[in-house]
């Protein structure tokens, strides 16, 4: 009702999705042309339509952080996707955060006039599953300490799964970065890093 959320965004759960997987935020769609573009959002304002020759479309809102734009899906577009934004398939009527590939195209016979054309679409909170080999963990060399390690290894015990965990060992000051990774360990890396965020390790990025 006033314009913004009062308990948080609902995009902040998927920051490190945001950060390892969009190209952009949505304020650059309309800037960039004839490629293919990576972002993500909210799905709003959906509404189902019918062309004068009769055919269904439907158009929609995405919106993130800052700026929100309004595609809409034709024709095999509209098969593959309406589902997967209508209200009614999800409880509450509630669409997912999307994770979604688009691009401006021309229009065809035209030189100078744009259509914004989806190509993929998928739940965000799928993608790091999909996508993710895994999790690196970048520690300075300068802070490392047994306790420090000890809580690395709570976290890769509390998150067995089947993706790779990759340390990394910085020491900035000599601009020296030696990376490894563990033939022993594989981990689940959204249950990884939660854990390691809740023992204020905020040192994880999804590869």
């Amino acid at each position: 009702m006033v314009g913004f959320y009062l308990s948080g965004h609902p995009l902040d759960t998927y920051k490190l999705e945001l950060d390892a997987y969009c190209t952009c935020g949505l304020d650059k769609v309309d800037e960039i042309k004839n490629k293919e573009l990576a972002v993500a959002g909210l799905i709003n304002n959906v509404l189902f339509k019918t062309t004068k020759t009769g055919q269904p479309f439907c158009t929609f809102t995405l919106e993130d952080y800052e700026t929100s734009i309004n595609p809409a899906l034709f024709r095999d577009d509209y098969t593959k996707f309406a589902p997967l934004i209508n209200p009614r398939n999800y409880p509450n009527e509630q669409v997912p955060p999307m994770y979604v590939r688009l691009k401006q195209e021309l229009r065809r016979h035209t030189q100078d006039q744009w259509d914004l054309r989806i190509l993929t679409m998928e739940p965000l909170a799928d993608v790091a599953e999909k996508r993710s080999k895994g999790v690196r963990v970048k520690l300075d060399l300068r802070t490392v300490t047994g306790p420090m390690l000890d809580r690395l290894q709570d976290a890769i015990d509390h998150a067995p799964g089947s993706k790779r965990l990759e340390i990394q060992f910085v020491e900035p000051h000599e601009h020296l970065a030696v990376d490894m990774f563990s033939r022993r360990f594989q981990i689940e890396p959204k249950t990884f890093i939660q854990k390691m965020h809740e023992m204020e390790m905020e040192v994880c990025t999804l590869i």
